[in-house]
This record gives C-alpha cells, structure tokens and sequence, in this order.
C-alpha cells in the first residue's frame, strides 16, 4: 500500500465506494486524459476490482483509511463518486477544511437518502453530518439538473452545479439486433435493474398480473441490491408469472448485459427517486419502449432533451408498439448526444472548474 502511494501523486483524487460503473470509467480518464494526475480509490469490502498503477482497492480499517486522508491532502481536487460511505463521511465531517476542494457525483441514491433512510437517533445523527458534508462542498457533478435543485433545497447545497452524464456505460454504441436470442412470438418486459426496493417491482407486478397468460417473458435484473428483497421479488415473481419470470442473479459482462437490454420490448422502472438512469438511456437508444413515473427527476431531464417516454400511470396501453418516427427520434438523441467526445468535453470543464 506505501509503495502503491509513493508511486501515484495524483492531481485528482477519485474516491469510489462503488464498483458498478468504475472500470470503463478508469479507461475513459486514462485514455482521453494524463493518467499520472488521476488517482482512483476504492472505498470496498466487495466486488473485483481491476487494481492497476492509478487504481487501487483499500479496505476500511483504520490504518487504510489513515493513508486515504493522506491522499485527500496531498492532492488538489476530491471527486466523491457516490457518498454512502458512513467514515469517509465523518472523515469529512470533522476536518471540514477538505471540501473546500471536494465535488460530489452524485449517482442518486446518495442524494434520496434523504427522503427514504430509516429514521432512528443514530441515522438522525449521521444525516446530520452529511447534511453538513453536502452543504460546504465545493461543488455537486450531476446528470440531472433537478437533482442539484433537490440538493440545494434538502441540504441548502451553497456549491456549484456542473453538468455530466458523468461515465462512459451510456455512450452510444451500434448495436446487431439481429443477434439477439429472441422468440419473436414473445414480448420480453424488463421490469427494474436491481434487488432494490426503491424500485417497488411488487407493485409492477400486481398491475402486470393480467397480463400473465399472455406470450410474456418478464426480466428482472437483481444481481445486485439487498438479499432479502432479491428472495421476496423472486418468490412473488414467480408464483405470478410462473416460467414467464426469468430473475438475474448473477452481475453479467457488459457486452452480455447489452445483448440482454437488446432482447428487451419493454421496460417498466416504478423508482420514486432517481435511479437506473443509464439501464433507461441504454434501452432508449435501442429503440425500446421505457416506462417510467411522471413525478421523478429523470422524466423532466427526457423532456428536456426531447426524449419520449411513457408514463408508469399509463400501463394499460402497455402493449402499444412505440411508432418508428418516435423510436428514430429517440435513437437519434442518444446517437448524438452520448458521445465519449461530448464526456470528455463535459470533464475537461470539471477538471478546470469552468
């Protein structure tokens, strides 16, 4: 660990207590960017990380995190992507001089904390020292604009906005449909994209219970979130929809991830905050018919770019093909719009604080 230290001084200190979007993201910094300034810490216990001369995985024993509050001195910026983890969060709490020049990337769930944590004395206490974290930031990295208004009205967020569709997961790629392992007779429906119960698939699958005899196959992505929701959604499921109820256990690659959003007709995410944003880009960039609740952030921020989408209250047209002239529109604004030209563009004014 010393000598992983000594050898990397980055300029920018990445900090991540997720794995999910951080190995494409590496590539991207270390492609289009000097990779000696970029630092990149892991903050987990889980999850394979790819350990290289700019990344490194610590855990979160107190000599580890001594070294990462060495690394948060020495370097000039401190980009928190995803702030879940209770220490680093105390970490800041107590030396309050640190977010001077720290920006948070916000992914979504760190920010609906706030609405949807189990209150408690100790949780009311926690969320008082993030509340404090978040309001002395320097600045907040968000996708949705809306998201920086919430932090600002929740948390009295004084630091500045800065636009990204922050990784590479949603960049637009050309995609074979043709391959895809599709009985055309069937009509494939996604519903969420994790064992998380924010994205309440109970529900979903209580409108969708009339629908059971007809030619479905309902996907349902759970390889991560909690296990106790994974079992619940895989047991009501299936005593649902029987054989049609086809649960994803286990985290695929993201070619093979790919080619399972491509089989896809339908999506259905029931979220009440803001989540599963690049699941939702990826299927409408392939052409696929996304539900979503008309009350969320994410459905202003498709307005906004001129995204159709169709609203979770409107189920029962359900299985109304999307019209091509929209389907093409939809396509051509992921086409156009996600482009590693355009990140690296949106990153280069991060890194320069423009």
């Amino acid at each position: 660990m010393k000598e992983f230290m000594k050898k990397n001084k980055g300029k920018y200190l990445h900090i991540y207590t997720y794995v999910l979007f951080i190995e494409p993201y590496v590539d991207f910094i270390n492609k289009n960017f000097d990779s000696k300034e970029h630092l990149f810490l892991i903050l987990t216990n889980t999850g394979k990380v790819n350990q290289r001369e700019n990344v490194k995985k610590i855990s979160r024993n107190f000599k580890s995190l001594l070294l990462l509050i060495r690394e948060m001195y020495k370097c000039e910026k401190i980009f928190l992507h995803g702030l879940v983890h209770h220490q680093l969060v105390i970490i800041l709490f107590f030396q309050p001089w640190l977010l001077r020049k720290c920006d948070w990337v916000v992914f979504g769930v760190d920010l609906y904390e706030y609405k949807f944590r189990k209150k408690s004395f100790k949780s009311n206490l926690y969320e008082a020292a993030r509340r404090f974290v978040i309001k002395n930031m320097n600045g907040l990295i968000a996708f949705i604009k809306g998201d920086y208004e919430l932090a600002q009205k929740w948390y009295g967020v004084k630091g500045k906005y800065y636009y990204s569709f922050l990784y590479p997961n949603v960049i637009y790629k050309e995609f074979d449909l043709s391959k895809r392992n599709k009985d055309e007779k069937k009509t494939y429906i996604q519903i969420g994209n994790a064992a998380d119960p924010a994205l309440n698939h109970l529900e979903v699958f209580q409108k969708l219970k009339k629908d059971k005899d007809k030619a479905i196959e309902i996907i349902c992505p759970l390889a991560y979130g909690h296990d106790d929701y994974r079992q619940k959604v895989i047991q009501e499921g299936t005593k649902i929809f029987g054989n049609k109820f086809n649960p994803i256990t286990k985290l695929l690659s993201l070619e093979k991830y790919s080619e399972l959003l491509a089989k896809v007709d339908i999506a259905i995410f029931n979220f009440k905050g803001q989540q599963a944003g690049y699941n939702i880009l990826i299927l409408i960039g392939l052409g696929k018919k996304v539900y979503i609740r008309n009350d969320v952030t994410f459905w202003q921020l498709c307005s906004d770019f001129g995204l159709k989408v169709y609203s979770y209250n409107d189920l029962d047209r359900l299985f109304e093909k999307i019209p091509n002239d929209i389907k093409l529109n939809n396509i051509d604004i992921i086409k156009n719009h996600f482009t590693e030209k355009k990140l690296k563009e949106d990153w280069e004014k991060i890194f320069q604080n423009k």
